[in-house]
């Protein structure tokens, strides 16, 4: 007896067929998730454009000429930071420059540098999956992630408990593996694309998705490339704000070099008087016409302006190893950032290579099942799936009805859970 098993899928972000959760169960682990650890933290963006610091995020705060107040502050559950001189912060819902000026205007009161301060996101606070799902507990947050992509982190979902092993089931969850291969293949190519730019130094960065890949989740695609758009500006942004810091300080090295120059030529006027003085005072003392101990005064003078001179000379070539410092620090700046994406470009190049195998695998395997597929059904079950976030709004943790596409805020919990409600007979596939 030939039968068939149909399958209909109920729930957020369900609707299409559902598939038996075996491998396709897994391969959600593959669905973006190399967007999150191939990505590097970059700040999420609220409604004004700017991410929004929240307790359990980390800080780093960078005050010029203080090294004492520069350090890795910790936002609490109540939103604030310890920080020296003016105790705690409070930067709830502020962004970094605003968070950077409220500390330069404490310290304003404190040192006279206040507003050469800099605020930057260092580390987000980690987001939670739970639920039905293979690698439950927390992950790095990635500015721009959404349910989907949490779930595929941790492992995706356990297989259900209903198991409807038959050709049907196992061509749909091929084909899926072979959506979210395409997927992961295009995120990798998305990637490079943008690694690319950095590299060679664009102002900005586009991706037009291409049209013949077969692809039909449009919206997803147009979010990978919306999301390493965001990533570029802000990993450009970053750069040139610090090169922009390395630069403000040339000028009072330069200012330093200018006054120390000043000082070695009055030292050296200073040094052509006084040898003019040493030299009449040992003619004098020739002819006795004057003491020797006011030749010895003089003599001493002169030695003690030439140790100055010597001194001043010094204090002029540190303040030139200073200026050259400035420059290689810039130089090692964009050579660390070069040097990252160019192993991140290999990497990639990697990746895409074992993507196109994967796919040249699965459409194999498509056409074997094709082939081996039955065509009656006598059986229909349903699959639901369910998100929900716990997130903490205004001091209370609050429960927020979600689907696969919910944006994930830092510190989010994610409860994800899935099952197969069998409606007719289960039968079996001769």
């Amino acid at each position: 007896m030939n039968t068939e098993i149909q399958m209909t899928m109920t729930g957020p972000g369900c609707s299409r067929p559902a598939s038996g959760r075996g491998t396709g169960a897994r391969v959600l682990s593959g669905l973006f998730a190399a967007l999150l650890w191939l990505g590097i933290a970059t700040p999420a963006t609220a409604g004004d454009g700017a991410y929004h610091v929240g307790p359990g995020d980390i800080l780093m705060v960078s005050v010029y000429g203080q090294e004492t107040l520069t350090g890795r502050f910790r936002v609490g559950p109540g939103g604030a930071i310890g920080y020296p001189l003016i105790g705690d912060v409070d930067v709830r819902g502020l962004t970094t420059s605003e968070i950077a000026k409220r500390i330069g205007d404490e310290l304003e009161e404190h040192v006279p540098s206040g507003k050469a301060v800099s605020v930057s996101i260092e580390e987000y606070a980690p987001v939670f999956v739970l639920g039905e799902v293979e690698k439950p507990g927390p992950y790095p947050y990635r500015p721009g992630m959404i349910a989907l992509e949490l779930l595929a982190v941790g492992g995706g979902f356990k297989q259900p408990t209903l198991t409807l092993d038959n050709s049907r089931l196992q061509l749909i969850s091929t084909e899926q593996d072979y959506t979210d291969s395409q997927l992961l293949r295009f995120s990798l190519q998305v990637r490079r694309a943008r690694l690319q730019a950095e590299m060679e130094g664009a102002d900005d960065f586009s991706f037009v998705p291409p049209t013949h890949d077969g692809i039909q989740d449009v919206d997803a695609l147009n979010r990978i490339v919306q999301s390493e758009k965001n990533l570029f500006k802000v990993r450009k942004d970053s750069f040139e704000s610090q090169d922009l810091a390395l630069q403000a300080q040339r000028p009072s090295y330069e200012q330093e070099i200018t006054t120390l120059e000043q000082a070695v030529k009055l030292h050296n006027d200073e040094l052509a008087l006084l040898a003019e003085d040493v030299k009449a005072m040992q003619t004098l003392a020739d002819q006795k016409l004057t003491q020797l101990t006011r030749l010895r005064e003089t003599q001493r003078s002169y030695s003690v302006a030439q140790r100055d001179m010597l001194e001043q000379q010094s204090y002029l070539a540190r303040a030139h190893q200073n200026l050259l410092d400035l420059e290689q620090r810039r130089v090692e700046l964009r050579n660390k950032r070069n040097d990252e994406d160019a192993a991140d470009i290999r990497e990639a190049d990697l990746e895409i290579a074992r993507a196109d195998q994967k796919l040249g695998s699965l459409l194999d395997t498509l056409s074997e099942l094709k082939k081996a597929m039955t065509t009656a059904t006598d059986a229909v079950a349903t699959l639901t799936t369910t998100y929900t976030i716990t997130r903490l709004v205004d001091g209370g943790y609050q429960e927020i009805t979600a689907n696969e596409r919910t944006e994930i805020q830092p510190g989010d919990i994610l409860r994800a859970s899935q099952k197969i409600d069998r409606l007719g007979p289960q039968l079996t596939l001769n």
